[in-house]
């Protein structure tokens, strides 16, 4: 995967980029009126500039005085950010910056780093790499500008994409086990497989129900949770949907004491768009595979 990555057109831009600003921080950079420090790496082809309110759609490298990378979308290809663009909150933030670029631009930009922290982010303290007083190299590709009614245009015909996708993904899952999956729920789209069936007292609202649970992220396998290696099962009251995830409880509703299943949810029920931290990507399918080990 590294080398694919290394092999990309847009990775091997943004690496030609950073050794660009780095050799060209005295140099290169010309100054705006409010003070913001900017320099053009590509310039697109559109004159188009977003307006107050529109989405922007980029890719960016935040980088510290040192040069180091503390944290960038390009590690993703496939999920470039989406930010709204908001009235600059001072002079020579981030957001006077993106309103400076037109699609297909590529810049790098000079940021405070308390005030982007501090005043945009809302962060008490900076990041270990990042010194207090210095700025900051934003270096960024803008993809797409969309006002409000074309965002919504635009998100619902990749989500389209995207289930299509994820549809196809659960069914060949369950036909690679030779399992016949069943559908849970066909507003939610979960399907789930029962490995042990039992006879045992059903779960019902109002439940209590001691289970064992590993979540997966479906595309990559790797976990995001699991009671065992937490050294104890989790308990739910099924019903209450205070206790998260709450597709759980759905999940619960089909099994009885004694048994175990796999349950593969679709983003929309899971983590969603936003994904969780940095343990589930955005818009990821995953599975859990449950073992209930006694019911209340």
């Amino acid at each position: 995967m590294k080398h694919i990555l290394r092999q990309h057109p847009l990775f091997m831009c943004i690496m030609l980029m950073a050794v660009c600003v780095t050799s060209c921080q005295s140099d290169g950079y010309l100054e705006s009126e409010d003070g913001l420090r900017y320099r053009y790496l590509k310039r697109g082809d559109s004159d188009r500039l977003p307006q107050i309110g529109d989405m922007i759609i980029c890719h960016y490298d935040i980088r510290n005085e040192a040069d180091s990378s503390i944290y960038s979308t390009y590690r993703d290809l496939k999920n470039a950010d989406q930010i709204e663009l908001q009235v600059p909150r001072h002079k020579g933030d981030i957001f006077a910056a993106l309103s400076m670029m037109s699609v297909g631009d590529s810049m790098a930009f000079e940021i405070s780093a308390d005030s982007f922290y501090r005043v945009i982010r809302k962060e008490e303290r900076l990041p270990p790499m990042v010194r207090p007083g210095s700025y900051l190299t934003f270096i960024i590709t803008l993809q797409a500008i969309y006002n409000q009614q074309e965002f919504t245009t635009y998100k619902n015909q990749m989500r389209y994409e995207l289930l299509v996708k994820e549809v196809n993904s659960m069914d060949s899952f369950f036909v690679a086990r030779d399992w016949n999956g069943r559908l849970l729920n066909p507003e939610k789209g979960v399907r789930y497989y029962l490995t042990q069936e039992t006879n045992g007292k059903k779960i019902t609202a109002g439940s209590v129900v001691h289970f064992h649970f590993i979540g997966t992220v479906l595309t990559t396998g790797s976990e995001f949770v699991n009671s065992y290696f937490a050294g104890k099962p989790a308990t739910f009251r099924v019903g209450d949907y205070g206790s998260k995830p709450e597709v759980m409880h759905d999940i619960l509703m089909e099994m009885r004491e004694g048994e175990k299943g796999v349950f593969v949810v679709p983003f929309d029920w899971g983590y969603g768009s936003g994904g969780l931290q940095n343990l589930v990507p955005p818009y990821a399918t995953i599975m859990y595979e449950i073992n209930v080990l006694s019911v209340e």
